[in-house]
C-alpha cells in the first residue's frame, strides 16, 4: 500500500487536472474580483461627475450671492441628476472656506459599490469615494456703472444728444430684458467693458457706441453693498435750519418727531451758513440761491423724511476730508405717522457744484459703508413706500470720489453734469439714464468703494 502512494505521488502523468482542481476556485475569485473591481472604477468615474457638476452649481450659487443654504440644495440636486444615491448609506458633503479674494465649495460623496463576486470572500460594504471643488472669485471689469433692476426695460438708457466719454469706465447690467442696454438718438458713448445680462437696444443710425469688449445674456454681476442697511443710531437731531450764523441740535435720537418732519423749514438755506456737523436732518437739507456754500465736516448725515437737494450755483464741499475722511449722505425714513415722512433722494439742478469724498474705511456704527458716499435706503420698495429717482441735471458739476448707491431707483445724469474725470466714482443704481454730456472718473487707485465685478466660478479640484 504505502509503494502505491510513493508511486502515485512520484508519477508526472495525469499531475495537471488536480493541480487545475485546486486552483480553480482561486481563478474564479480572481476573475470575480476582477470583474468588480473594474465595475468600481467606471462607478467612481461616474460619481465623480456628478461630484464636479455638484461643485458648480454650489459654486454657481455662491456667485450669484444665494448663500450657503442655497449651494448645498443645488449641489444635492445636481449630484442626483448625475446618478448618486443616498441608497445604501451614500453620502455627500458640502463645505465652504473663504479667503481674500474667493470662496472654496468643496463636495465629498461617497457610493455604496456592487460586489456581485466580491462579497463570497470580502466581509463588509466597499464604498467607492470622490471629492471635487471648484473657486468662486470676482474678477474686476473694471466697471464703474452697475445697474440691479433684474427685468427692467431700459436699465442702461441713453436718449437725445447724448455724450458719455468714459473709456475707463465698464458698464454691468443685471436685467435679463433683451432691450436691457437703450441707445437712442444723436449718442455718443465711448466705455470700457460692457457686460449684460440681456441684450441692446441700438434705435437709428446716428449712434456711435465704442467699447473694450461686449458681453449680452451673460452672468449676473455681485452688488457688493448688497448687505447693508440702516443701522439704528442715536444722533445729534437738525430741523428747521434756516439761521446762517448758528446751527442748533435738539439733542441725539433715531428718529424725527412729526412736529420736525411737518415744518415747512425743513433744514432750507439760502445763504452761506456755517460748517454743517454730522447728524440727523428732519425733512433733509434743501439748498438754494445763488453762492451759498455749503461746508460738511466728514461723518455720516442722514437725510431722515427727506432729500438732498441743491439748485442755484451755489456748491456743497468738504475740505477737511483727507487722509481716509469723508463724508456719507443717507437718505431714509424712520417715522411711520407723519405724512411728511417720505424716503428722499439727491436732487441737483442749476449750476451748483458739488464735491465729495467717501469715507475709505466705515465710519463708527454703520459696518459695510467703507466708499458710499450717498445711499438712498433700499427699503423704500417696500409696499406702501416711493423709491423716488435722483437726478443731477443742468451745467451742475457732481464730483464724488466714492460710491453713488440707490440701488432700488433710478439715477439720471443729465445736462452738462461732470463727475470729474480725475476721482473714482462709482454708480449703483436700479436703473441709470443719462441725458446730455455727462463725464464719470474712473481713477480708483487707493479708493474705499469695493470693487464692481462679475463672479467666475473654476473647478479646481
Amino acid at each position: 500500500m504505502l509503494r502505491r502512494l510513493r508511486a502515485y505521488f512520484k508519477s508526472e502523468q495525469a499531475a495537471v487536472l488536480p493541480m487545475m482542481a485546486m486552483m480553480f476556485p482561486i481563478l474564479i475569485a480572481m476573475a470575480g474580483l476582477g470583474v468588480d473591481v473594474s465595475h468600481w472604477m467606471m462607478m467612481k468615474r461616474k460619481l465623480q461627475i456628478a461630484t464636479d457638476a455638484a461643485a458648480m452649481a454650489g459654486g454657481f450659487e455662491i456667485a450669484n450671492s444665494r448663500g450657503e443654504t442655497a449651494a448645498t440644495s443645488a449641489a444635492t440636486l445636481q449630484a442626483q441628476e448625475n446618478g448618486w444615491t443616498s441608497t445604501g448609506g451614500g453620502t455627500l458633503t458640502v463645505s465652504y472656506a473663504s479667503d481674500a479674494v474667493g470662496t472654496t465649495v468643496t463636495v465629498n460623496a461617497t457610493q455604496k459599490a456592487y460586489m456581485w463576486f466580491s462579497d463570497l470572500f470580502l466581509s463588509g460594504t466597499v464604498y467607492v469615494s470622490t471629492v471635487a471643488a471648484s473657486y468662486v472669485e470676482t474678477s474686476y471689469g473694471p466697471y464703474c456703472i452697475l445697474t440691479l433692476g433684474p427685468t427692467s426695460h431700459d436699465a442702461v438708457s441713453l436718449d437725445g444728444t447724448v455724450t458719455v466719454d468714459a473709456a475707463g469706465c465698464g458698464v454691468a447690467d443685471n436685467s435679463t430684458a433683451t432691450d436691457s442696454f437703450h441707445i437712442n438718438g444723436n449718442v455718443f458713448v465711448n466705455v470700457g467693458n460692457v457686460h449684460l445680462a440681456g441684450g441692446t437696444e441700438l434705435v437709428g443710425g446716428s449712434y456711435v457706441f465704442n467699447y473694450t469688449g461686449l458681453q449680452t445674456n451673460a452672468s449676473t454681476t455681485t452688488d457688493p453693498y448688497a448687505d447693508i442697511s440702516v443701522p439704528v443710531v442715536s444722533v445729534p437731531v437738525y430741523s428747521n435750519q434756516t439761521s446762517t450764523s448758528t446751527l442748533t441740535s435738539a439733542g441725539n435720537s433715531t428718529t424725527c418727531t412729526d412736529d420736525q418732519l411737518k415744518s415747512s423749514n425743513a433744514n432750507k438755506w439760502t445763504a452761506t451758513p456755517p460748517p454743517l456737523q454730522p447728524g440727523r436732518y428732519c425733512g433733509g437739507i434743501n439748498v438754494s440761491g445763488g453762492g451759498t456754500s455749503i461746508v460738511m465736516t466728514p461723518g455720516v448725515y442722514i437725510m431722515d423724511g427727506g432729500s438732498f437737494n441743491m439748485s442755484g450755483s451755489g456748491s456743497v464741499t468738504c475740505p477737511t476730508c483727507v487722509n481716509g475722511a469723508g463724508v456719507t449722505i443717507i437718505m431714509t425714513k424712520t417715522n411711520t405717522t407723519s405724512n411728511n415722512s417720505v424716503y428722499g433722494a439727491m436732487n441737483i439742478s442749476g449750476a451748483g457744484a458739488v464735491d465729495l469724498v467717501a469715507p475709505k474705511e466705515s465710519p463708527t456704527g454703520y459696518t459695510g459703508y467703507e466708499g458710499i458716499a450717498v445711499y438712498q435706503d433700499r427699503n423704500c420698495s417696500i409696499a406702501g413706500a416711493t423709491c423716488t429717482g435722483n437726478v443731477v441735471t443742468g451745467t451742475s458739476t457732481l464730483q464724488v470720489s466714492g460710491t453713488l448707491y440707490t440701488p432700488k431707483a433710478n439715477f439720471k445724469f443729465g445736462g452738462t453734469s461732470d463727475s470729474g474725470n480725475a476721482v473714482c466714482t462709482h454708480l449703483i443704481a436700479d436703473t441709470v439714464s443719462f441725458n446730455g454730456t455727462p463725464d464719470i472718473g474712473n481713477s480708483c487707485t487707493d479708493n474705499g468703494s469695493k470693487g464692481i465685478g462679475t463672479p467666475q466660478v473654476t473647478l479646481v479640484l
